[in-house]
């Protein structure tokens, strides 16, 4: 009888993947959450990701100035 040649694994897709590794790079339909590839940079330049918080039509990077302007446009003195 003929040796039987080995059976290559199937790529790893979504659909062949546990549930636990293909959520890994993706959240809820709103797609891959991994940083994109940034080029490499010139000497002498530093790229930064920055959180900012929107409160009416002002931006903050500071959350307690966000918390601060919220409690002025609802009229409050407790924040």
């Amino acid at each position: 009888m003929p040796a039987i040649p080995p059976i290559e694994p199937a790529p790893r897709t979504p659909h062949t993947m546990d549930r636990r590794q293909a959520l890994e790079g993706w959240e809820n339909e709103g797609g891959h959450t991994r940083p994109l590839a940034v080029p490499a940079l010139p000497a002498g330049i530093i790229a930064r990701t920055e959180a900012y918080y929107l409160v009416g039509p002002y931006r903050y990077t500071d959350l307690a100035c966000a918390e601060a302007e919220l409690c002025r446009q609802q009229g409050r003195r407790d924040g």
